[in-house]
C-alpha cells in the first residue's frame, strides 16, 4: 500500500492532517476534536472550545476572530480593573484588623491575576493577527 494513503483503521484530522487512531476523539498533535463525541461529552466540550480559543488566539487570520475575542473577553477585563481599582482605591476609616487585610491581599492578587491573564489573551490575539496581516501585505 503506498506511503501517502491512509488506511481504513486511520482517521486524518481535519485541522493539522494527522493520522490518528479511527475511534480516536481528538487528534494527538494538535488536540483538535474529531468526533461528535467531542461535542456530547461535557469534559470533551471543554477541550473543543479550549482549542477553539487556542487557535483564534494563536492563528487569528480574520478580523472577525479578533473581534470575537475582544467581546469574549474584553468586558470581563475592564470589569476587573474596574474593582481592583475600587478596591485599591477605597478608604477603610481607620486602621482595619489583620484578617481584613490578609482577605484584602489575596483578593487583590487573585483579581490582579486574573486581569493580567485576560490582558495577556487580548494582547496576544491583537499582535498574533496584526503579524498576520503585515505578513499577508507584504507577500503581495
Amino acid at each position: 500500500m503506498p506511503e501517502n494513503v491512509s488506511s481504513p483503521s486511520l482517521a486524518l484530522c481535519p485541522s493539522c492532517l494527522a493520522q490518528n487512531p479511527a475511534e480516536a476523539h481528538f487528534c494527538s498533535r494538535c488536540n483538535a476534536p474529531m468526533s461528535s463525541m467531542a461535542a456530547i461529552d461535557p469534559i470533551g466540550r471543554l477541550w473543543a472550545q479550549g482549542h477553539m480559543i487556542r487557535k483564534a488566539v494563536h492563528r487569528p487570520d480574520r478580523p472577525i476572530v479578533l473581534a470575537g475575542i475582544w467581546l469574549l473577553f474584553g468586558p470581563s477585563a475592564v470589569a476587573l480593573g474596574m474593582k481592583l481599582l475600587a478596591i485599591l482605591g477605597s478608604d477603610g476609616y481607620g486602621e482595619p484588623p489583620l484578617e481584613s487585610i490578609v482577605t484584602i491581599v489575596v483578593v487583590v492578587l487573585l483579581h490582579g491575576g486574573a486581569l493580567a491573564l485576560l490582558g495577556t489573551i487580548l494582547f496576544s490575539t491583537t499582535r498574533n493577527f496584526l503579524r498576520r496581516r503585515a505578513k499577508a501585505i507584504s507577500q503581495e
